[in-house]
């Protein structure tokens, strides 16, 4: 046998025993020595891949501590992919227990945890196409117990569905006020036909109008009248012709029918005042595939003849892609257009929609058709691309299977802002990527929160602005995935405090191109080089609206994974990386470290980090006490009475040490109103009896007032012997805890520090529950 044809077989059985192990039921991992049980919720069993002893996903999501957004930031609000109800499904060993009652219970319960503290919209359906029959018994079904608490909670929460097109029940156009009685060949679930689009008996030998057509009248067919599929062995697919356009847009009608259940005719619906704040539709979109290329080179639609003709006219001039991609868009476009129009429906005007992967790479149609499929936010087009790092060792790769990592984000985000690789430069700065971290229901295979988090906040520098968390429908045990639903919300909340970068800078192309096949040249990473390969090195400048560009940026530093082995990576480190003239060298995390690093004034140059109190384990074991950096503060508007300071930056010619930096707060005079910090303590049963320290120095004695306010009520306090030219940690009211029985109902609390002379400095601040 050939020898070359025995090494390609034994790499196939190779890389084919990779897979079954990537997707194998037993645990990759056996023994504490090879896993770190942190990076797991608490009582799970390390090795065991048994939840049964771990708290439901509501419980943990009420006792994570909760993101801290800059006040009156507004980032737009997350769109629930993970699912409430899926979250709520565990394995229950209690046989009798009433499951499926518990689980309605804890969605509900899920989706206002999930709206109130972690900037998600309040899903009235999660899954519009398929669970509008379910309105009927708000005990029993879960949309009905969805509208019902919408209706009656007075939380007024903004309102999102999600909606597959796939999966639509078009026999719901059955009807005779919607003239498909007819359509006798539409069958439920006679074949893979849910929805008009991919109906694969759309055609007839004795067609009956009006949605029943003629052999050769709607599928694409060769010479010899064959269908033409989309790729080899892909089932039969859409038509791009103009002519055809109007048999799909009977999925908007049977979509339109669907939500009228949930806004006007269903027992349990909407009331006036909840139709007002529908906000989103997302749709999952995945119909309409791009045709591909046939071996010889020619695509697979030039086989048609009536669709050859029509791409060789004017604008198309023989561009396949560019007249399939503009009959994509005019599809998807008359499908948004219809339900947001509907007079039916009654929705607001302000409606956002957003199709799943809207993106600048992939074997989607061309992104200069799909973007426009975008209901613009706020006057812009936020890209969904899906980024999946369902395993440690795939953030960096461009593409596997279902999962994209770091390379493929980064030519997307190349395409989107810079060049679509056609000449057109679109400036799509923000983004809404759909991302997960696995949900393989063997739980130790799937990457863990730590790295998760650092990758995302190095996407949060490219401007994802919000994100779509999304895990398989097919895990049970959903208290092992909620964390995937909160992660992406703690990186949400570090980009509020760098609105500013993303609106108006712009991220650094980075040191490590890409070279793409067929491509003359390279594209950006949007990545530095550094120490290690695994190091994630992402910076965005800012920009002056009047003097453009200054030396202001803002940097993410990320340690990631190969494996969830315990000892695979550092938890921390120092990494070096070049920028501009500059060779910076700063601390790094696996959970990511976020820095603001700015020498636009030499006489103050400042380092400062905004995410210090983030931890690499399960949001389980982060601590519940409140660590807040001094510069890191929450005052919704400037104020010329302080600044950040940095001390202990060394500089030697081009090299800049960063890593032992000290930033607080100098105050030029002493404030008219105070410095503000806000902390939430969790609706989690622990008691909320606190200790305030502040680390503090002064050069004469000086001192702060306190005062700690809620909704609640105010309480005051002070410090009167700050007398020490060092940095050292004040006591408030020592030996005893300053704020006894703060609410356990999830208050939100504003610490407000004046101090009383402009000889004070604040570096840190602790709100600490005493220590058993």
């Amino acid at each position: 046998m050939n020898k070359g044809l025995i090494y390609f077989k034994l790499c196939l059985l190779f890389f084919l025993f990779l897979d079954l192990a990537a997707n194998s039921q037993t645990p990759l991992y056996n023994t504490e020595n090879d896993l770190d049980v942190f990076e797991f919720p608490k009582g799970y069993f390390l090795g065991t891949n048994n939840y049964f002893k771990c708290n439901k996903s509501v419980d943990q999501l009420k006792a994570y501590p909760v993101p801290r957004f800059m006040p009156y930031v507004k980032m737009h609000r997350n769109v629930n992919w993970i699912k409430s109800m899926w979250m709520a499904d565990i394995i229950n060993q209690n046989a009798l227990q009433p499951i499926e009652q518990y689980k309605i219970v804890d969605a509900v319960a899920i989706q206002n945890e999930l709206s109130e503290n972690w900037n998600y919209y309040y899903n009235f359906s999660e899954n519009v196409s398929r669970s509008y029959n379910m309105l009927e018994d708000k005990n029993i079904m879960t949309n009905a117990a969805f509208i019902n608490d919408i209706n009656t909670s007075g939380k007024n929460y903004p309102l999102a569905c999600l909606t597959y097109r796939r999966q639509l029940d078009v026999t719901v156009l059955q009807t005779p006020e919607n003239n498909f009685s007819q359509c006798e060949n539409i069958l439920l679930r006679k074949g893979d036909q849910r929805s008009l689009i991919i109906c694969q008996q759309l055609e007839n030998i004795n067609p009956q109008p009006p949605c029943s057509y003629p052999v050769g009248s709607v599928y694409p067919r060769d010479k010899s009248g064959n269908k033409i599929s989309p790729s080899q062995n892909s089932p039969n697919s859409w038509s791009p012709l103009k002519a055809n356009r109007s048999i799909y847009l009977g999925d908007a009608m049977a979509l339109e029918t669907a939500l009228d259940k949930f806004i006007n005719t269903g027992k349990f619906h909407l009331t006036e005042n909840a139709i007002k704040r529908i906000e989103m539709i997302s749709e999952n979109n995945e119909v309409a595939p791009r045709y591909s290329l046939k071996p010889d080179g020619h695509n697979r639609l030039e086989d048609d003849k009536a669709i050859f003709d029509a791409a060789k006219a004017a604008p198309f001039l023989g561009n396949m892609d560019y007249y399939q991609g503009e009959a994509k868009k005019a599809i998807d476009n008359d499908y948004r257009d219809y339900i947001l129009n509907s007079k039916r429906l009654r929705l607001p005007i302000s409606t956002g929609f957003l199709n799943y992967t809207v993106s600048g790479f992939g074997n989607k149609h061309l992104y200069q058709q799909l973007r426009e499929t975008q209901k613009l936010i706020d006057g812009k087009c936020y890209p969904t691309p899906d980024i999946y790092i369902s395993r440690p060792h795939l953030w960096k790769e461009q593409s596997k299977g279902a999962n994209n990592g770091w390379q493929w984000f980064a030519i997307s985000r190349y395409k989107e802002i810079y060049d679509d690789g056609f000449g057109h430069a679109y400036n799509d700065q923000w983004c809404a990527p759909f991302v997960s971290a696995g949900y393989n229901t063997n739980m130790e295979f799937n990457t863990r929160p730590g790295q998760y988090l650092g990758f995302l906040k190095a996407m949060v520098l490219q401007g994802a602005e919000f994100f779509h968390p999304f895990v398989e429908n097919n895990i049970r045990q959903g208290n092992a995935f909620c964390w995937q639903a909160a992660i992406p919300v703690y990186a949400q909340a570090v980009g509020s405090r760098l609105y500013h970068f993303i609106e108006y800078g712009k991220s650094l192309f980075g040191d490590i191109p890409i070279t793409l096949k067929n491509m003359k040249g390279t594209i950006p990473s949007f990545r530095f080089k550094s120490d290690n390969e695994n190091y994630l090195i992402a910076v965005r400048q800012d920009t002056d609206e009047k003097l453009g560009a200054i030396n202001r940026f803002a940097i993410v530093g990320a340690i990631m994974k190969n494996s969830n082995g315990i000892n695979d990576s550092p938890l921390s480190s120092n990494a070096t990386f070049t920028l501009g003239n500059q060779q910076l060298t700063f601390p790094i995390r696996r959970q990511g470290s976020t820095y603001v690093y700015d020498y636009s004034d030499k006489g103050n140059i400042v380092f400062y980090q905004l995410d210090k109190w983030h931890q690499y384990e399960h949001p389980d074991y982060w601590s519940k006490d409140f660590e807040i950096e001094a510069e890191v503060f929450d005052n919704t508007t400037s104020n010329n009475a302080w600044k950040v300071k940095s001390e202990g930056i060394v500089i030697s010619g081009v090299k800049v040490d960063l890593t032992n930096v000290t930033s607080y707060i100098h105050f030029k005079v002493v404030p008219s109103s105070p410095i503000i910090y806000i902390f939430q303590p969790r609706k989690d049963g622990v008691k909320n009896d606190y200790a305030l320290w502040i680390l503090a120095r002064s050069s004469v004695k000086s001192g702060i007032d306190i005062v700690l306010s809620s909704e609640l009520g105010k309480v005051s306090n002070h410090i009167n012997n700050i007398d020490s030219k060092e940095w050292k940690w004040y006591e408030v009211t020592p030996n005893t805890n300053t704020f006894i029985g703060l609410s356990d109902n999830d208050v939100r609390y504003e610490l407000q520090l004046l101090p009383i002379n402009n000889s004070v400095e604040i570096d840190a601040i602790k709100i600490v529950a005493p220590k058993n």
